[in-house]
């Protein structure tokens, strides 16, 4: 059987307050909302800037274990030169979302 998640590029989207998200919900709740509607998210905000620790442990345990993140590389790395010199960043940005497992 083959696996199918829907999600979106952000979980962010302050427009949806009110719809899909309840009226009066707070940005720190966003994500762990967003998990309980959708099972997959884009990780446009990890183009921008590497998340701390500390945010990669709380976007974990904010969702449930069957989400799925499917973040973007820095754009440091995939938009700035060629990759080759780029891959220890890379794979610096890999060790860094580790802790999100199989998500």
């Amino acid at each position: 059987m083959q696996e199918f998640r829907l999600g979106c590029a952000v979980w962010s989207y302050r427009g949806w307050l009110g719809g899909f998200y309840p009226a009066g919900s707070v940005a720190r709740d966003f994500l762990r909302l967003y998990g309980d509607r959708l099972h997959a998210v884009e990780g446009n905000t990890t183009f921008y800037s590497v998340p701390s620790i500390d945010t990669v442990a709380r976007w974990r345990e904010q969702t449930p274990a069957e989400f799925r993140f499917c973040l973007k590389f820095p754009r440091t790395v995939t938009h700035e030169g060629l990759l080759t010199p780029k891959l220890s960043e890379a794979k610096a940005f890999i060790e860094r979302v580790k802790p999100l497992g199989d998500r």
